[in-house]
C-alpha cells in the first residue's frame, strides 16, 4: 500500500470516529435534554392539579356556605322578619282582626208583588 493512501485511510477513520463519536455524544446530549424537559413539564401539571384540588375544595366549601346561607334565610321567621322590616307588615293580633261577612243576595223586588202586598196593607 502506498504511505499517502494509508495516511488518507488512517485521516478518514478518524474523521469518522469524531463524526460518531459526537454523534452519540448529541443524542445522548437531547436524550437528557427530553428527560429533563418531561420532568418539568410533569412537576408544572402536578403543581397544577394541586391548585385546582385547592380550587375545587373553595368552591365546595363555598357552595356549602351558600347552602347553609338559604336554609337559614328561608325559615318562615325569617320570611316573617324581612317581610315586617321592609314593607311595613305588623301582624294583628286575633282580636284586632277585620272578618268579612257574606250576606245573602237580595234580589229586587217584583212590581206585581209590590202593589199586591200595598193592598193587602190598605185592607187591614
Amino acid at each position: 500500500m502506498n504511505p499517502i493512501q494509508s495516511q488518507d485511510k488512517s485521516r478518514f477513520t478518524q474523521l469518522f470516529n469524531m463524526v460518531f463519536l459526537f454523534a452519540v455524544a448529541l443524542f445522548f446530549t437531547g436524550v437528557v435534554f427530553l428527560y429533563t424537559l418531561r420532568n418539568i413539564r410533569h412537576a408544572d401539571l402536578l403543581y397544577e392539579i394541586s391548585m385546582l384540588q385547592k380550587e375545587k375544595q373553595k368552591i365546595h366549601t363555598e357552595i356549602d356556605n351558600l347552602r347553609l346561607n338559604v336554609a337559614n334565610y328561608s325559615t318562615p321567621d325569617r320570611i316573617e322578619k324581612l317581610y315586617r322590616d321592609r314593607l311595613g307588615y305588623f301582624p294583628l293580633r286575633i282580636e284586632n282582626r277585620i272578618q268579612t261577612l257574606r250576606l245573602p243576595v237580595l234580589e229586587p223586588p217584583n212590581p206585581q208583588e209590590q202593589e199586591s202586598e200595598s193592598s193587602k196593607r190598605q185592607e187591614r
